[in-house]
């Protein structure tokens, strides 16, 4: 009996030491759950799930969220720093928080900046290869455009602050990205934003035209983190790191037009891209 007691208070003695260690320590140890997130732009959401499927290969359980609507990058950031959740893909461009809870990760390499781009017959036709070209010949053509660019910073704002006005004989306000490109196929419209990394670019009559003056600023999805994450994980800050390397624009725009335009699920098109990495062996 005394024998038995004495294991017990060797047992209980133990248990209590290792309760008493800091709980960083125990945060991300293996097969721990981790929560990655992303918003709704289709590039960070297909980032985000590359990334979740890779750390579930090196063993960690994951859980995802991926917000939907204007405020989704809003509430992720708040789950982060409430500690739901433990990293997640924006473009945000912010990198940290005035308490330096927040890291931001290795940017991926793929530029995701505003452009206007022209169908390839057009571009022929008129001689455009420049935005500066397609000022000149503003008057003739016309332009078809999301309120997305319009508000965005980084969008139409940029655009006429560096080159002026761009006087379209019409201008036509769209829904939705996704809603220009049918009448700019149909020869409708002229001309239409597109980013640097659209899956549509893989269509060689696309022809997005070169920011000669330097209106629209590099944009690099970068991923932010719990600091809490990158000091308990090394091999998941590490899994990270190459594969954002990878990621590069023929990679990114490759992927964006699995999603997009050939409409494979997110999933699907992560595993792919892991496999064909050599990420999945």
């Amino acid at each position: 009996m005394e024998s038995k007691m004495k294991r017990l208070l060797a047992l209980a003695a133990i248990f209590a030491a290792v309760m008493a260690q800091p709980a960083a320590l125990f945060a991300f140890g293996a097969r721990e759950t981790l929560t990655v997130g992303a918003a709704e732009d289709f590039g960070a959401v297909t980032a985000a799930e590359i990334y979740a499927q890779a750390l579930e290969k090196a063993k960690f359980r994951v859980e995802r969220k991926y917000e939907a609507g204007e405020d989704g990058e809003h509430s992720l950031r708040q789950s982060l720093l409430a500690g739901k959740i433990d990293w997640y893909a924006a473009y945000s461009g912010e990198t940290a928080d005035a308490d330096g809870r927040l890291v931001a990760l290795e940017p991926v390499a793929a530029n995701h900046e505003w452009g206007l781009a022209v169908l390839k017959d057009t571009a022929e036709a008129r001689g455009l290869s420049t935005l500066s070209d397609l000022r000149a010949q503003a008057g003739e053509l016309t332009l078809a455009v999301p309120q997305e660019f319009l508000d965005s910073p980084s969008g139409f704002p940029l655009l006429t602050e560096k080159y002026g006005a761009f006087a379209f004989k019409k201008k036509t306000l769209a829904v939705s990205e996704d809603a220009l490109h049918m009448p700019f196929h149909m020869k409708q419209v002229d001309a239409i934003p597109l980013r640097a990394d659209d899956g549509r670019l893989t269509d060689p009559n696309h022809v997005r035209l070169a920011d000669d003056l330097g209106a629209f600023p590099p944009e690099h999805l970068t991923p932010l983190a719990r600091r809490e994450f990158i000091a308990g994980n090394a091999k998941a800050r590490e899994l990270w790191r190459k594969i954002a390397a990878s990621l590069d624009r023929n990679a990114v725009v490759e992927l964006n037009s699995k999603v997009v335009a050939q409409g494979l699920p997110y999933p699907n098109a992560a595993r792919a891209y892991l496999k064909a990495h050599g990420f999945f062996r």
